[in-house]
């Protein structure tokens, strides 16, 4: 595509937008200087006869993007394409030409049902410039019309552009559609075919009146009926339906893919019923009924191809076979069979079988059924969670009432001990306190007999003097073996005490051993250890403990323990 042909179509489009005429946007001469010198900034644009400082900030950026090629989308450029093909620049330049022949500027009036010139010189005008006008009046006014008849003389060029021509009982239109339309359409067409050709009037400089089709249907029940038979046996040959070719869906879907109308009922009917389970939808809206669905559905399918997604998704809901005719499209069928991700079609109802949903890796019937494929691996995931859930609820009741009862055994093991201990105890008191009484009796005992010899030794003193040094010496002696044996007696007494005293503090370290080994027992059996970890025991207000949901009806208060407290709450459902 050329600078001037890109030029010429932006000024006819944004003519249209404007409601201007398009040499008021730009005129012909001014077209051709800004293909000529090719400006880079807007004070190129400046410099250019035509270009004022007010087009240049209503027409200066979206000019000079053009200038610079990334100006014509390709939407843009695909509507285009026919004109392009069919005519020379020349034929495109609509009243732009006609004011490039018109020196004066005069302003041109035309008659809308003759086309002819009203003006005050009465000059004529060239046929090029006539045709030229004629064909813009033509798509001016008959943007898209959708036409119907019977195929005459169909045929194909080198090129796979098809022209045929289509009548009813009293007229023919020549008709032409390129290639690339023709294979989007996927309508194999043949003479005496009835179909519904959509596109616009044009008037050629060479072939005169013509149609130029954007999108092509067949007509008739039967019709489509035929072609949905032969195009089905077609793709079955070819092993698309297959069960061997079809996908496994993920089984935890996240980024969900989503393609149909924004105003359908079928978007309601699946985002409904999907569930809440966090997923990213990713949206395409795109036309669902008729032939000019086909262009939406094969753009979603190219952008969403490019997304990261975990399934496809594309449903709309029921109609006839001509409604649903975008989705027994051959090439449609193809990009859904080969497409990244596994695909989920959910068309029409019950009784609607589109190719499309044959081809698909998951083919269902609504788009409710659609949602409901999407979040079966989440609602099994559920499921699989809440009887695992009961079962260790189940588990731990009947560990709890295990170790309820080795708690009760090692309870009575520890209390038997314990009083055996008390026991021991009191005993090792009382024989330690009967030794400290005898021990006291005895030192009491031997004291006053100390003084007793004492005062008698006092008295006798003077006899032992008298008898002699040898009488002195043996009492000395005597008295010092007394002496001995008391002190003999006297230790044994106090090692008798300190045995006593060691086999109490022996006793009482084994007890405080024994306390703590069944105290560890106690805490690895606590049900507050379970607790503590995130479990709960929900019971009635009764106490009876809640193993089931048939344990418990609607409106019924429960009360759940926790690790720090209870909650009282409500059935609801």
């Amino acid at each position: 595509m050329t600078l001037m042909q890109k030029l010429i179509m932006w000024q006819q489009d944004r003519a249209k937008k404007d409601h201007l005429e398009p040499y008021m946007v730009l005129q012909f001469n001014t077209i051709k200087e800004i293909v000529r010198l090719q400006p880079k900034t807007n004070m190129d644009l400046l410099h250019i006869k035509g270009i004022g400082p007010v087009k240049v900030r209503k027409y200066g950026d979206e000019l000079l993007r053009i200038v610079r090629g990334d100006g014509v989308t390709r939407d843009f450029a695909q509507k285009h394409d026919s004109a392009l093909d069919l005519f020379s620049e020349a034929q495109m330049v609509n009243d732009a030409a006609v004011m490039s022949e018109n020196p004066e500027k005069k302003k041109l009036l035309f008659n809308k049902e003759t086309g002819e010139i009203l003006d005050d010189t009465h000059d004529a005008i060239s046929v090029t410039t006539f045709v030229t006008m004629l064909d813009t009046t033509l798509r001016a006014n008959f943007e898209s019309v959708r036409v119907q008849g019977e195929v005459v003389g169909f045929k194909r060029n080198a090129s796979g552009h098809a022209y045929f021509e289509i009548k009813d009982r009293e007229s023919v239109l020549r008709c032409m559609v390129f290639s690339t339309r023709y294979d989007i359409s996927g309508v194999a067409l043949s003479d005496g075919m009835e179909i519904i050709i959509t596109g616009y009037p044009n008037y050629h400089k060479q072939y005169g009146f013509g149609f130029v089709g954007i999108t092509v249907e067949l007509y008739g029940e039967g019709a489509l009926k035929k072609a949905y038979d032969d195009l089905k046996k077609k793709l079955d040959a070819e092993g698309l339906f297959s069960i061997e070719r079809k996908r496994e869906l993920a089984q935890l879907p996240q980024r969900v893919g989503l393609i149909t109308s924004r105003t359908g009922a079928a978007i309601g009917d699946f985002t409904t019923n999907v569930g809440q389970y966090g997923y990213t939808i990713i949206f395409h809206q795109s036309r669902v009924e008729g032939a000019q669905a086909v262009d939406d559905l094969i753009t979603a399918l190219r952008v969403m191809a490019t997304k990261e997604l975990d399934v496809l998704v594309i449903v709309r809901g029921g109609g006839s076979l001509e409604s649903l005719q975008a989705f027994n499209n051959e090439k449609i069928v193809h990009m859904i069979a080969n497409f990244p991700v596994p695909v989920i079609a959910g068309v029409g109802h019950e009784q609607d079988e589109t190719l499309t949903t044959l081809v698909a890796d998951k083919g269902v019937s609504t788009p409710t059924a659609a949602a409901r494929a999407v979040r079966e691996g989440w609602d099994q995931c559920g499921e699989y969670i809440r009887s695992h859930e009961q079962e260790l609820l189940r588990n731990f009741e009947k560990q709890l009432s295990q170790k309820k009862d080795i708690i009760i055994d090692h309870e009575k093991f520890l209390i038997n001990n314990l009083h055996m201990i008390i026991a021991d105890a009191r005993e090792l008191f009382v024989r330690f306190m009967y030794g400290v009484h005898k021990m006291t009796s005895q030192l009491y005992g031997m004291h006053h007999h100390i003084d007793e010899r004492q005062s008698r030794m006092i008295k006798s003193f003077d006899r032992v003097v008298n008898r002699g040094q040898h009488h002195v010496l043996r009492r000395s002696e005597q008295l010092e073996h007394f002496y001995d044996k008391m002190a003999h007696v006297v230790q044994s007494v106090l090692n008798r005490g300190a045995q006593i005293v060691a086999q109490f503090g022996k006793s009482i370290i084994q007890s405080k051993t024994n306390i703590i080994r069944i105290e560890k027992m106690f805490l690895h059996v606590d049900p507050r250890r379970q607790l503590a970890l995130g479990y709960s025991i929900t019971k009635t207000v009764t106490g009876v403990v809640i193993r089931s949901v048939h344990d418990v009806q609607k409106d019924d208060d429960i009360i759940v323990h926790i690790v720090d407290g209870t909650i009282k709450t409500k059935v609801l459902e």
